[in-house]
């Protein structure tokens, strides 16, 4: 059975994915508008495989996200469209400001 994965990230990470993807994967479509590729994969159990073929580096540094389901795919999307960060990426930033303002509050009364 085929697996669709989805695949979101940073600007300019589609040339460099498909780059280093030609002719290994079967590749589906690329989303003109949004940063979107589509792959299939004969099952899920593949994506492990695929990832590696993609490489760490690439998927750190364009903060690649893997989906098998559109729609929460083009939820990050509209998400990051607000300020560039997605709903995880800002409850983390939210918990360090939290975080900085009870350490200065501490630190103000010691």
């Amino acid at each position: 059975m085929w697996t669709t994965i989805y695949i979101n990230g940073r600007d300019g990470f589609k040339k460099v994915v498909l780059d280093k993807l030609k002719h290994s994967w079967m590749h589906g479509n690329s989303d003109t508008e949004h940063e979107l590729l589509l792959f299939w994969l004969v099952d899920q159990s593949h994506l492990r495989n695929f990832k590696i073929s993609i490489g760490s580096k690439i998927i750190l540094k364009y903060r690649l996200y893997f989906f098998t389901n559109l729609d929460e795919c083009l939820q990050l999307t509209s998400d990051k469209e607000h300020n560039g960060f997605s709903l995880r990426e800002n409850k983390m930033i939210q918990d360090m400001e939290t975080r900085k303002v009870l350490q200065a509050r501490t630190d103000s009364i010691c």
